[in-house]
């Protein structure tokens, strides 16, 4: 099993409060002096096998569904009055499932169908709930990966190469700063590997 915390966002949106959520997300960790604008989650917690035992299926869920909903419930209340924006980092596998990766496709799902319905609820605050749908990206995560197997995996990708890191902090960008009339979506940023 696989835990993560590395954070890609090289760049400020001001003032954007960046976490890694995991089981749960400290309420004072979002006491600022300044408005919250916009908060990234990025939780990752990744296991190579099918069906797991109970408490590893808790893990993976603890981290990406929890932690996100944790995160969230936290950051609401500096939003309310000005408005905000939530990026979820969510995975291709959420939008198709992968093989041998069914616990953590079904909490990625979770954060899709999470971000779905929060922009839905929170519309009215002016508060937009969006969510990337990342691929394979070049980061720590795919550490355990041999380099065969990487060839095996940027073979599936369409523009034959995995993403970078600051390819996915575009996108945040992208949506923090660009698309304000988006909500309730999930970009798929995968390079084609998985096309919906």
């Amino acid at each position: 099993m696989q835990e993560h915390t590395e954070l890609f966002i090289s760049y400020p949106i001001v003032p954007i409060f960046t976490f890694w959520c995991k089981h749960a997300c400290k309420t004072h960790a979002f006491k600022a002096n300044r408005e919250m604008e916009c908060v990234v989650l990025t939780p990752e917690m990744e296991q190579l096998k099918s069906l797991t035992s109970e408490e590893e299926f808790d893990d993976v869920f603890s981290t990406n569904v929890k932690g996100v909903f944790n995160c969230t419930k936290n950051a609401l209340p500096f939003m309310l009055e000005k408005g905000g924006n939530i990026v979820n980092i969510a995975s291709m596998w959420g939008l198709v499932g992968a093989s041998c990766e069914s616990v953590y496709s079904a909490s990625k799902s979770a954060i899709i169908g999470f971000t779905k319905s929060l922009a839905k609820e929170y519309a009215s605050a002016n508060i937009r709930v969006n969510a990337i749908a990342s691929g394979y990206i070049d980061t720590k995560m795919n550490s355990c990966l041999t380099e065969e197997d990487k060839k095996l995996v940027i073979e599936d990708i369409l523009l034959n190469r995995a993403g970078k890191p600051e390819e996915v902090a575009s996108a945040v960008r992208f949506i923090s700063e660009s698309a304000k009339f988006m909500t309730g979506e999930v970009l798929n940023l995968s390079g084609g590997q998985v096309i919906v």
